[in-house]
């Protein structure tokens, strides 16, 4: 780990989110917060903000999330709107490294910045996946094709299981 990522302020990440250290459940960063520089009151909105993202989805978010809620998806569990450093993504699936997207019309106006979080957060090792809003809408069971590809890419090449 551990990604200079030339003085962005960003310098690795450690366990993004087994769970395990009493949590409840929720996404770990250990190291701690700070080295992405991010200070525990941005960390603080960042959670708030992402929780207030998980009441008011999109409406494709909310059909994605419905086909990938409960392990749905090759047994995998994923988190909707979860914060990573000072970024909150629409979906990730700790087990797999794995940040899909749902990208709607405000990343068409976004382009730019979309392309820079992606760049830091792949500098971490973190797999994207970005499936257009309009694909969820007309076709789920498309999308979640893309996220199943996806994911085939992240198995072991000797065929052995994977616990997820």
């Amino acid at each position: 780990m551990g990604a200079d990522n030339s003085g962005n302020g960003i310098s690795g990440v450690g366990n993004l989110g087994n769970g395990a250290s009493g949590d409840g459940g929720r996404m770990v960063c250990d190291p701690s917060w700070e080295q992405w520089g991010v200070s525990p009151a941005l960390r603080r909105n960042m959670v708030e903000v992402a929780q207030a993202f998980r009441k008011a989805p999109t409406r494709g978010e909310a059909i994605l999330w419905s086909a990938l809620r409960g392990k749905r998806i090759g047994g995998v569990k994923f988190r909707r709107q979860q914060p990573i450093g000072p970024f909150v993504v629409d979906f990730y699936a700790p087990s797999l490294r794995l940040i899909v997207e749902v990208d709607g019309l405000i990343h068409e106006m976004h382009t730019d910045a979309d392309a820079h979080r992606q760049d830091l957060l792949e500098s971490l090792g973190l797999q994207f996946v970005r499936i257009p809003t309009e694909l969820v809408e007309r076709d789920v069971g498309e999308a979640a094709d893309m996220i199943r590809a996806c994911m085939a890419l992240d198995a072991p090449a000797d065929g052995s299981s994977v616990d997820r």
